[in-house]
């Protein structure tokens, strides 16, 4: 039986992000979480607040903006749920890649893979 030495492991790469492979959630949680907010803290905002929506004043209230009405600052902003969420998909092996494809948010994903490897509070309660 082969073992590790672990004396001599390497660290992990700080320009790739930490990959799961279903294994040890609750490490990579807390690793992907450092990772993202460590390249911009808006990609973590992103994920845990939902993708940026953007709006503007219809008679005292707000209603979202017609594509064409896009400026650089919003285009800007709705970027940042599309790089965390390549972010998100970099981090994945197949099988939890597999999982989440139908997830249309950075904050979507990280919702599933909670429920999945975590369960709901419903479930934790019991």
């Amino acid at each position: 039986m082969a073992t590790q030495n672990f004396h001599n492991m390497e660290g992990q790469s700080t320009h790739r992000p930490p990959l799961f492979n279903g294994v040890d959630y609750n490490y990579w949680k807390v690793r992907m979480r450092v990772y993202l907010q460590s390249i911009d803290y808006a990609l973590w905002r992103i994920v845990e607040n939902g993708p940026f929506v953007p709006t503007k004043s219809d008679k005292d209230k707000l209603i979202p903006k017609d594509p064409s009405e896009f400026d650089e600052d919003d285009e800007r902003k709705l970027s940042l749920n599309a790089r965390a969420m390549n972010i998100l998909y970099c981090a994945l092996d197949r099988n939890e890649f597999n999982r989440i494809t139908s997830c249309k948010s950075a904050q979507a994903i990280w919702h599933t893979l909670e429920v999945i490897h975590e369960g709901t509070n419903q479930v934790k309660e019991t």
